[in-house]
């Protein structure tokens, strides 16, 4: 059976909920439908899912989010910011661990960050969460009490470094924001 470009088409518009909007009930379906929406900007992330799903608020997003815990907000794919249904979160996760990250540990290394550095920041960001959500400033400054000044600038800087790292891990994500954190 030969499949023509109108049904190809069709399957993918479906697939991506674009030829009919989803009902407001199926946000964390349709985020896993489409294997993730970028999140890099939250605006650009509310008007994916407002495209595929009818009578959606940011409100609903964020508590998805930060209450329901239904949805991740975290680095993933070509490094970039995404919400993942937290269901799909380790299969993203575990094809970014095979080798996917080589790049990046490599840019660490170029500032000056080995491996092991970059396991013991990983280990006490994770402790450090462990007691709840922090803003970046306020990791920074947990792990520049525990490890020193140069573990936190990797932890403050602001494209992520190794927090980016922890969250690639399944360490660390986004938390609910505060202000403009």
């Amino acid at each position: 059976m030969r499949i023509t470009t109108r049904q190809a088409i069709a399957f993918r518009l479906a697939r991506h909920h674009l030829d009919s909007r989803a009902p407001a009930r199926n946000l964390v379906t349709v985020a896993s439908d489409v294997c993730g929406i970028q999140a890099q900007l939250m605006s650009a992330a509310y008007i994916a899912l407002w495209a595929r799903i009818e009578h959606l608020s940011s409100e609903a997003i964020e508590d998805s989010i930060a209450r329901k815990r239904t949805l991740v907000k975290t680095w993933a794919m070509r490094g970039t910011v995404h919400l993942l249904a937290t269901t799909d979160l380790m299969v993203y996760l575990g094809g970014l661990l095979r080798g996917g990250l080589r790049s990046h540990d490599q840019w660490l290394a170029r500032k000056g960050i080995g491996r092991r550095s970059i396991e013991d920041l990983i280990t006490a960001i994770g402790r450090l969460l462990g007691h709840g959500p922090l803003t970046r400033k306020e990791l920074a400054e947990k792990v520049h009490t525990e490890l020193g000044r140069q573990a936190a600038v990797f932890v403050a800087h602001p494209w992520g470094d190794v927090v980016k790292r922890a969250c690639t891990r399944g360490v660390a994500c986004f938390g609910p924001p505060r202000g403009g954190e």
